[in-house]
């Protein structure tokens, strides 16, 4: 089977519970993580065939999108923030709507620290527990730059 038939094949199983265009992109993240091909590359090979075990792969994952299991969990990573974190079903999957939360404690940090400037700077203290994968202290860790 090819490429092109996979995605059809995704498609038309997971029609009962995801518009066209959704199918298409789980396809296409899954076929990213299994195939290692980007999505413009996935695009100009949909002629290639798939072998066999890439083939099991795709139609395990196919499988569990269809018991409601999310993508991310199954590949085992969420995008968030730039950033790709290492998630199962023990771990919340970060929300887009926590990268606003993320955008906004930045922008009042550097907002403040600007505000202050002939203040010395000021460390950015979080506590974070229990909350899922991490991803609120830690992107803040790697983003939030104090000025100098």
């Amino acid at each position: 089977m090819n490429i092109g038939a996979l995605e059809e094949h995704y498609k038309l199983e997971l029609a009962p519970l995801y518009e066209s265009d959704e199918a298409k992109t789980l396809f296409s993240l899954a076929a990213e993580q299994v195939l290692a091909l980007s999505p413009s590359k996935l695009m100009m090979q949909k002629d290639v065939t798939v072998s066999f075990i890439n083939m099991q792969k795709l139609l395990s994952i196919l499988n569990d999108l269809q018991i409601g299991k999310p993508i991310q969990h199954i590949l085992e990573e969420a995008h968030f923030y730039g950033l790709v974190f290492k998630v199962n079903e023990n771990v919340l999957i970060p929300r887009p709507e926590t990268e606003e939360l993320v955008e906004w404690i930045i922008s009042v940090c550097n907002t403040q620290s600007s505000v202050n400037s002939f203040e010395s700077p000021k460390k950015l203290s979080i506590l974070d527990i229990g909350t899922g994968s991490g991803c609120i202290p830690i992107t803040l860790k790697s983003t939030y730059q104090t000025p100098r």
